[in-house]
């Protein structure tokens, strides 16, 4: 499966997850990624890996005084990362 630069550093972003080992959302991946771009342009992004089963979104849970979605990659997101896909 192919991914463009910009889908295979936004999936970097997500695998590594936060420094605590959870995972990630929205607005820290907008903070990580190494590119400029909107939240709604990211949301565009984060839409097609999850329609293409990379990634997943979670329950949505209270961080940081908001409720946010969290996301993950799938198992075969991270079996597409490893060159194993």
């Amino acid at each position: 499966m192919h991914l463009t630069t910009k889908q295979y550093s936004l999936m970097s972003v997500i695998i590594r997850g936060n420094p605590d080992g959870s995972f990630v959302d929205l607005d820290q991946i907008l903070e990580r990624i190494p590119y400029e771009t909107s939240k709604q342009s990211l949301q565009f992004s984060i839409r097609a890996l999850v329609n293409r089963g990379l990634i997943m979104k979670h329950e949505r849970e209270v961080r940081r005084g908001r409720v946010r979605v969290i996301i993950s990659a799938t198992p075969v997101g991270y079996q597409i990362m490893r060159g194993e896909g």
